[in-house]
């Protein structure tokens, strides 16, 4: 398929569960720990975030839907919008299993 710049880009499906269980837990447990290093509580961080609430809640559990074994995949704009109120860091290796990766950022 080509685009308006004549351009031929494929679109690929991107995997539902883009990280696995464990992934999803440990990125969870990152952010909450960076948030109560800041002395955050889930309703601050969603107001500098721009993330709701709730979103912060399912990501810091890890699972979406654990009776249905389903890990929280947050999309890259969330994650950008956490890690910019915590003063994170975010970077996403590609390959195949994604890995998200968070490093702090030093305090300026």
């Amino acid at each position: 398929m080509a685009d308006r710049t004549g351009v031929s880009r494929e679109r690929l499906a991107v995997p539902r569960d883009a990280l696995s269980p464990r992934d999803a837990a440990a990125l969870g447990h990152q952010i909450r720990t960076r948030r109560e290093e800041l002395g955050l509580t889930q309703e601050d961080l969603a107001e500098k975030s721009g993330v709701t609430r709730n979103q912060i809640q399912v990501i810091e559990r890890g699972w979406a839907d654990r009776a249905n074994r389903r890990p929280a995949n947050p999309r890259l704009t969330t994650l950008m919008g956490l890690a910019e109120a915590l003063r994170l860091q975010v970077r996403i290796d590609m390959t195949f299993p994604t890995k998200v990766v968070i490093e702090y950022v030093a305090d300026e």
